[in-house]
């Protein structure tokens, strides 16, 4: 399962279609649902979720292509944008196949 999430996720990161990355989210949230188990669902997403430092959960802002200095600041803080967006993908699936699990990475799991 984690070598077809690991395709999935890259794939639905790249896609520029909105209506499509909507329905590979879809899928991925199928896809997790099917482990069933919060604890493997936790294991599966979390080295995609995690990194070095530790914060209480994500800072959500609103970041438009105009403002170059807010892009500026994301470019600065050492997260790369594809790495934001797997989060966002993951973080979004969840919500939708599995809410407590959807709240743990909002929470505690972007990190």
């Amino acid at each position: 399962l984690s070598n077809a999430f690991d395709v999935m996720l890259k794939a639905t990161r790249e896609i520029e279609d909105h209506v499509v990355r909507r329905e590979m989210v879809v899928s991925i949230s199928r896809m997790l649902a099917v482990l069933d188990d919060e604890d493997r669902i936790k294991n599966v997403v979390k080295p995609y979720l995690s990194s070095e430092e530790d914060r209480d959960g994500p800072i959500i802002e609103e970041v438009n292509d105009d403002d170059e200095e807010k892009l500026a600041e994301l470019e600065e803080s050492g997260v790369a944008l594809d790495t934001i967006m797997e989060r966002a993908i993951i973080t979004c699936a969840l919500l939708l196949s599995k809410k407590e699990v959807g709240s743990w990475a909002l929470g505690t799991g972007w990190n």
